[in-house]
């Protein structure tokens, strides 16, 4: 499983973007919940990373699927 992330959300629900290595309190949930899942941020762009920051959101996921088992 891949957590890719580029915003949260406050305490009064305004949208932040993210930074490399910080956490929210889903992806700590993942983290608790399931074995072995990767997580990465997208920085500095909007709610939508796939279209804010296209080649590094691929890339993001072209790495994640190149460390999966064939």
């Amino acid at each position: 499983m891949l957590v890719l992330q580029s915003t949260y959300s406050d305490a009064q629900r305004n949208r932040h973007s993210m930074k490399k290595g910080q956490t929210t309190p889903y992806t700590e949930m993942v983290r608790a919940r399931v074995s072995g899942a990767k997580f990465d941020v997208v920085e500095n762009v909007g709610h939508f990373p796939q279209l804010d920051a296209p080649a590094e959101t691929n890339a993001a996921i072209a790495a994640f699927l190149a460390g999966l088992p064939r």
